[in-house]
């Protein structure tokens, strides 16, 4: 069993390797070829969220069409009113290429972002790599409830064990990275086929000496890929 640390704190504040994110991306160690992982969150005003994101189902096609869209997640805890989503790119030159694209698609900036704007009161974003030793599950395609588990990675001897605990509750580990090549922290997301299997693992009476670090719970829109 494994005790719950939710929080709720901006992600600059929740990882403190973002203020070495920018020395990383352009040192000499970085390898450009590796694959790289752009996490996005949206904090949208509350009157809008519904229609936030049945825009966003329309229109996410004249996106997805310039990069690969991984996921793409309402939170549930560790976040009010706010999507969550990840963007797979080859380097940031080739994001910056798709970013020049997309101001040009006037379907695009005409249709969804003129108007997304002013539906949000915050947008972060961040780069992460995936940490290639790490075996990945996939998740469960019949899942009638498919939930999302966002956590912090603490490097400490705990890790393997509270990946076995979490593996035998249901969960399957889909993605697993760094923020930056020198930082042993990282970032985690689980899925589980409902709340239930995560209810197994967050223990009402706080009794255990495991800390799994919960950033969100979160679930799949109709439209993300991960589901």
């Amino acid at each position: 069993m494994l005790r719950r640390c939710f929080t709720s704190q901006n992600i600059k504040n929740v990882n403190p390797s973002m203020n070495k994110i920018n020395s990383y991306l352009f040192s000499s160690t970085s390898k450009q070829n590796d694959e790289i992982i752009e996490y996005r969150t949206y904090t949208v005003h509350p009157e809008h969220f519904p229609n936030f994101i049945a825009m966003t189902n329309k229109e996410i096609h004249n996106r997805t069409k310039y990069s690969k869209l991984l996921g793409y997640f309402m939170t549930e805890i560790g976040g009010q009113n706010e999507v969550v989503h990840f963007w797979s790119y080859e380097s940031l030159a080739a994001r910056q290429k798709v970013r020049e694209a997309l101001v040009k698609d006037e379907d695009w900036m005409n249709n969804y972002m003129a108007n997304m704007r002013p539906m949000l009161q915050k947008q972060e974003n961040t780069i992460i790599r995936n940490i290639k030793s790490t075996s990945l599950d996939k998740p469960h395609d019949n899942a009638s409830q498919s939930v999302f588990l966002l956590a912090d990675s603490i490097a400490n001897n705990d890790n393997t064990e509270n990946r076995n605990t979490l593996r035998e509750n249901g969960g399957r580990l889909i993605g697993d990275w760094n923020y930056n090549s020198t930082d042993e922290n990282g970032l985690e997301l689980w899925h589980f086929d409902n709340l239930s299997q995560i209810d197994n693992i967050i223990p009402l009476d706080g009794n255990s000496d495991k800390t799994v670090y919960l950033k969100k719970i979160m679930f799949p829109t109709p439209f993300s890929p991960w589901k």
